[in-house]
């Protein structure tokens, strides 16, 4: 058996801290999700399971509709939550909650 993982393609909130917060994919993760598909394309993959975000699940169902196979949502796949920091840039982050920050920084 051959397992392949794969990122989902960029999503309309790229450069933030997306965590449980849900943007859809945009047009370059689109295409790159068609791209993936298309490297895929030889394989024998039997089973696709992602997240149930919306960023994973569109980057699966391109890939899925190119391979003639039904993407699977499964939530434990789901991003980490971060509570208030989801959906905000690093550096909003480091301005309302520096010593969280400095914590996390040194705990990446």
């Amino acid at each position: 058996m051959t397992l392949y993982l794969a990122r989902h393609g960029r999503s309309l909130g790229q450069g933030l801290f997306l965590g449980q917060s849900d943007p859809a994919l945009g047009d370059e993760g689109r295409r790159q999700s068609a791209a993936l598909a298309a490297e895929l394309a030889g394989a024998t993959i039997q089973r696709i399971v992602c997240s149930a975000l919306q960023r994973s699940a569109q980057t699966a169902d391109i890939v899925a509709a190119r391979l003639g196979v039904q993407a699977e949502q499964d939530p434990r796949l789901n991003e980490l939550a971060y509570g208030l920091w989801d959906g905000l840039a690093w550096d909003a982050i480091e301005r309302r909650w520096p010593n969280e920050a400095a914590r996390k920084l040194a705990d990446w």
